[in-house]
């Protein structure tokens, strides 16, 4: 299978932002294991109590679905953006698009 970028939308407490990317980051690479640098973590928004972040792991769609299934626990959806990303979200949540920045929102 191709490898391509998929990423998920996930937020954290602002106050502990740095430890929950610290066992994010433990999680990903136990998962992804001779991989280096697996992913990519971008900041969108920092709000008064949460930071927004956008989360990007190049791979397989089998990979993703399998790392999705742990992390998430729950059922995901691929969706094909318009740059070729594909966005991992949860099946029972209606996303929302922002024309701005073309990312979907939860």
């Amino acid at each position: 299978m191709k490898e391509k970028n998929y990423f998920f939308i996930i937020s954290f407490p602002k106050d502990s932002f740095i430890e929950y990317v610290t066992k994010l980051n433990s999680f990903i690479i136990k998962m992804f294991p001779g991989t280096p640098n697996p992913y990519i973590i971008k900041p969108l928004e920092i709000q008064d109590t949460q930071t927004i972040s956008k989360v990007t792991i190049n791979t397989t769609e089998d990979k993703i679905r399998k790392f999705s299934e742990r992390f998430f626990g729950e059922e995901i959806e691929l969706l094909e953006r318009n740059d070729g990303d594909i966005e991992v979200v949860l099946k029972h949540v209606e996303p929302i698009i922002d024309s701005d920045d073309n990312i979907v929102k939860h």
